[in-house]
């Protein structure tokens, strides 16, 4: 009876044991469970967060990059001179809230330290930590009618309890329309007289032989079409006036230079060629148009224009 009772013991013991190992077991596989979920949503929320700030960079970019054209093309109105070094004024006035050498305020909230530092603050209440890093910023065009701002940027943003972080780069990346500026040529050559915005032709075709009303009212209201034969937005803040595979080209109206009091020369009205020093010949004229028009034959073609 005595060996019977310490088998029945023996037995109990054991099944505590491999009952208390289960429950251990299943304690730690349901925390490692718990605590891999909680993983998972912060990394999820982190990369929510990550994707809301890029989406708020690329706003802000804009901003930025709109005030910076305005202040350049107010620059060049009130000096009378094209801009230089247009990704180095770009990078002053988003890395340092400056233009030309000097603080100005109305890039104080669309600087990168601005934007970083209220991105930051809404990180924290997410009981997140972000970093930024600055690497380069380009200004160029892959089309007519905007300026593209790309700005690259590493960014650190790790969770202050040590569950996760995240290391990446991004590209961010803006589109500034230029139909919202004046043409910088139209500025300058004209010494701050006429000023024409980059209007997009309403017509296409632009000339018809059989009937130039459209063409009238295309040269006329100085409208804008690209053209690889022009220079582009960029080229004109710069004053240059060779080709670009994104140029865009207007007929200047000398009827209203006329009345501003500019003087008049006879010469192609194609406005990077009536603004340069080049007179390209021989000259053209359209019957119907006013007598000042000219467009020299070269020109002519691309127009299906017969001379």
């Amino acid at each position: 009876m005595v060996l019977i009772s310490n088998k029945r013991g023996v037995f109990f013991v054991a099944m505590a044991l491999v009952i208390l190992s289960l429950f251990v077991l299943l304690y730690t596989f349901s925390s490692e469970i718990i605590e891999r979920k909680a993983i998972q949503q912060r990394i999820q929320t982190m990369n929510e967060f990550s994707l809301s700030m890029v989406n708020d960079l690329e706003k802000n970019v804009y901003v930025g990059g709109y005030r910076t054209i305005f202040l350049i093309e107010d620059k060049i109105v009130t000096t009378g001179n094209y801009a230089s070094n247009i990704n180095s004024v770009f990078q002053e006035a988003f890395l340092e809230s400056k233009f030309d050498g000097q603080e100005n305020p109305i890039l104080l909230d669309s600087s990168f330290q601005s934007i970083i530092n209220s991105i930051s603050a809404e990180a924290r209440k997410m009981n997140l930590e972000l970093q930024v890093y600055s690497r380069n910023m380009s200004v160029l065009q892959d089309d007519p009618y905007n300026v593209k701002i790309i700005w690259n940027i590493d960014y650190n943003l790790s969770d202050l309890s040590d569950l996760a972080s995240i290391n990446a780069n991004a590209n961010i990346t803006s589109y500034i329309p230029i139909s919202e500026f004046d043409d910088p040529i139209y500025l300058i050559e004209t010494g701050g007289k006429i000023s024409n915005k980059f209007n997009l032709t309403p017509y296409n075709p632009v000339y018809t032989p059989s009937d130039i009303s459209n063409f009238s009212n295309h040269v006329a209201n100085s409208y804008y079409l690209s053209s690889t034969n022009a220079p582009s937005f960029l080229n004109r803040l710069s004053g240059n006036f060779s080709a670009s595979e994104y140029g865009i080209e207007s007929f200047v109206n000398l009827g209203e230079l006329s009345i501003q009091g500019v003087s008049i020369n006879e010469k192609s009205t194609l406005d990077y060629v009536y603004f340069s020093n080049s007179n390209p010949s021989p000259l053209c004229t359209v019957s119907g148009m006013p007598v000042w028009f000219r467009i020299d034959s070269s020109n002519a073609i691309r127009y299906n224009i017969s001379c």
